[in-house]
């Protein structure tokens, strides 16, 4: 009876959560699978295909290897630390305390009023640079987006249009509103800035602007669905990345189709589902490709890590404590792309860019220690604990962008962070005025007999 009581128990559990959710599965599948695939692509088809030579060997795939199972070694030692799985909601997730949800529904709309503003002052900025149509309609017809017009007028001001990325945090706070409470205007305005953020996208070849916007909200959907008994949708659950692969493909031939296509298909002899399917094999292999060329040309040890404190040095005062740090790293990376590389494909490769700040132990250790806290991060998810709640989701999509680049440690997410800190600082520091008043109640209050 005891066996069966707990084997109940563990389906149960496994009910209340997706598979592909933690950490470990979007690692292995997505990271892991890209390298293998990158490593056994012959050179013949990076120099034909994507102008490359290809310097990714058994040797660097190894060690890219080891700095990706360190990670997921992190996030499984996070796991096995957990003290009461049982503790996790049992009924409707995340279940957060109603002193929460308040503290959410309060702040949400200045969450989407930041958002807006930052898109405001963007799209004025660019019209008093002249942005015109002529410019918005040069997108559907350049092939090269290094040379969009929109580009050059819709220049970033650091601090300003950097409250666009406000709107992960807002979408991920207006999903968590709806799904305790059901409000077709909460839906309506995350919705919104999804919008923008999908025609920012396609105005600037910024992809990655719409997909953070996106997988939160996806993450945080299918967490809450799968405490639902309906057996289709467990199923439906389950096979969700199946189903995402078959997105990403259509989504990314739909905007090459607008862009590379009109060049290419005048100078390649290939159909177009060929072109698009050899192109974005590209964009993870190059990747790859371009991380290893940094390990055997570039610097062995970095005397300043650049790529994991990227957000430090692009915006004051980091940038005016690096001086020209972030430039040099620039020219190196331009430098490395044009001598064994096509900058057309110039993600530097995630994996390897932490190699390449600390060195092979010390890249092993950071990836160990970055694994046992993204893992840290998914215990509080699962527990409906609001820092997780909050992190988790944004952080998913650094899951899915690691083959091509380091999206934790950008300057895009820190609005994010910092929003959400604050948050779970503010609750917590509630949460320690509650107790403590508590416990001082505790105290005056005059013991039964002193009362008699």
């Amino acid at each position: 009876m005891a066996v069966a009581g707990s084997r109940v128990r563990y389906r149960s559990m496994r009910r209340r959560s997706v598979w592909w959710l933690w950490p470990a599965a979007p690692l292995l599948l997505l990271v892991g699978s890209t390298l293998l695939i990158a490593n056994a692509v012959p050179a013949t088809v990076y120099e034909r295909a994507w102008l490359s030579p290809k310097q990714l060997d058994a040797e660097t795939t190894l060690l890219l290897m080891g700095g990706l199972f360190a990670m997921v070694a992190g996030a499984l030692l996070a796991g096995l630390a957990e003290r009461d799985p049982g503790a996790r909601p049992q009924g409707a997730w995340p279940a957060l305390s109603d002193e929460a949800m308040g503290v959410l529904r309060r702040v949400y709309p200045y969450l989407i009023l930041l958002t807006l503003f930052g898109y405001a002052v963007w799209i004025l900025n660019g019209l008093a640079k002249g942005l015109t149509m002529e410019d918005v309609q040069a997108v559907l017809t350049t092939p090269d987006n290094s040379k969009l017009p929109v580009k050059r007028k819709l220049e970033t001001l650091p601090g300003i249009t950097t409250l666009t990325q406000v709107a992960i945090v807002a979408a991920v706070v207006g999903v968590v509103i709806d799904l305790d409470r059901p409000s077709a205007p909460v839906r309506w305005a995350y919705r919104g800035v999804i919008l923008l953020a999908a025609i920012r996208a396609m105005m600037l070849a910024e992809r990655l602007a719409i997909a953070e916007l996106l997988i939160p909200v996806m993450v945080l959907r299918a967490a809450a669905l799968a405490r639902r008994a309906d057996r289709r949708t467990q199923i439906a659950l389950r096979l969700a990345p199946v189903f995402g692969v078959f997105l990403l493909l259509i989504g990314f031939a739909a905007s090459e189709y607008t862009r590379s296509w009109n060049w290419y298909s005048f100078h390649r002899d290939q159909s177009f589902v060929e072109f698009s399917s050899e192109r974005l094999l590209g964009y993870y292999s190059t990747s790859h490709n371009n991380g290893a060329a940094m390990l055997k040309y570039g610097e062995e040890f970095a005397d300043v890590p650049y790529y994991t404190t990227s957000f430090f040095w692009e915006i004051p005062p980091g940038s005016q404590i690096g001086g020209e740090l972030p430039d040099d790293a620039a020219d190196d990376r331009r430098e490395l792309r044009q001598e064994f590389g096509n900058p057309e494909f110039n993600s530097p490769g995630g994996l390897a860019a932490v190699f390449a700040d600390y060195g092979t132990i010390g890249g092993l250790v950071f990836w160990l220690a970055l694994g046992i806290l993204v893992g840290g991060l998914h215990l509080s998810f699962l527990h409906g604990r609001i820092l997780g709640i909050l992190l988790y989701p944004a952080f998913f999509v650094g899951f899915l962008e690691l083959p091509r680049y380091l999206y934790w440690f950008q300057g895009r997410i820190v609005p994010a962070v910092v929003v959400s800190l604050a948050i779970a600082g503010h609750l917590a520091a509630k949460a320690r005025r509650r107790l403590r008043w508590q416990a001082l109640a505790g105290r005056r209050r005059p013991s039964p007999r002193l009362a008699r």
